[in-house]
């Protein structure tokens, strides 16, 4: 079989680009878990994402499907929300 060939590949390759930003939020933490990192940080990284995008539509959307404009937006938000940092 050809390297990166034939459909099981295709359908690995397309799962791997919907991922969502919760999937990928989750997916940081449990490598932040096996690298052993300080539960300070994770418990921060678990904190800031609930606070920036908890509630909101973001957590649900595919990360290939998120324009430039709708990043745009969104960060002019969080600085009046939550303040230049």
């Amino acid at each position: 079989m050809k390297k990166g060939g034939g459909p099981i590949a295709e359908r690995r390759a397309e799962e791997a680009q919907a991922v969502t930003l919760w999937e990928a939020v989750v997916r940081l933490l449990d490598v932040m878990r096996i690298n052993r990192r300080q539960p300070r940080s994770i418990k921060g990284l678990e904190d800031d994402a609930e606070r920036y995008f908890g509630g909101a539509r973001w957590f649900d959307w595919e990360l290939r499907s998120v324009t430039r404009l709708e990043c745009n937006e969104l960060q002019k938000r969080l600085t009046v929300e939550h303040g230049r940092t």
